[in-house]
């Protein structure tokens, strides 16, 4: 018998307990740890939302960065940094990884704040993006040219390119909406 939900044989094994290294084939346990096929890995993305985290990084005396991406969803408009969160990863260090890998910065994650969650279908997947929050440790910013062309500083809603996704737009109005005391 096959688990509908995740695609693994479940003959022998007490639905109820974790799934732990030994208990699967090598070849299963790799799609347990997120090592998924191409043809597996669409039936995810067409199936559940695929959780994401996005960053609004505040460089601090200077303003929020931005990039233009390069890569789909919102190729060629402006987005914050973000990737997928692992399995294996805490929230904290998702935030470190996107950080470091997106802008090549490290960031206080001791403080983050997060701002109000927005789900986005896209034509192959629909992504749950959790948004933070954080303050870079450095002003130094090495862009991913893998997924961005150029990076802008923005201090205002008013300073948002037109070409901005809707996604990233909800996070940064619910980032710069006035706070109320």
């Amino acid at each position: 018998m096959i688990d509908i939900h995740t695609n693994i044989p479940t003959e022998g094994m007490r639905s109820e307990a974790p799934l732990l290294p030994g208990q699967l084939p090598d070849e299963t346990w790799g799609i347990v740890k997120g090592q998924l096929s191409d043809e597996t890995w669409s039936l995810v993305k067409a199936s559940i939302p695929i959780p994401t985290i996005d960053l609004v990084v505040n460089i601090p005396g200077d303003g929020v960065v931005i990039a233009r991406r390069i890569i789909e969803p919102y190729k060629r408009q402006w987005a914050l940094p973000g990737l997928r969160n692992y399995m294996e990863e805490s929230i904290d260090g998702t935030v470190r990884r996107i950080a470091q890998d997106e802008l090549g910065i490290e960031v206080d994650t001791a403080n983050k704040k997060t701002l109000e969650p927005y789900k986005a279908k896209f034509p192959t997947r629909t992504d749950f993006s959790t948004c933070f929050v954080v303050d870079a440790l450095s002003d130094t910013i090495k862009l991913n040219r893998k997924h961005f062309s150029s990076f802008r500083i923005i201090n205002s809603m008013d300073e948002l390119p037109a070409a901005t996704g809707a996604m990233y737009v909800h996070h940064l109005k619910n980032h710069f909406a006035p706070r109320s005391s």
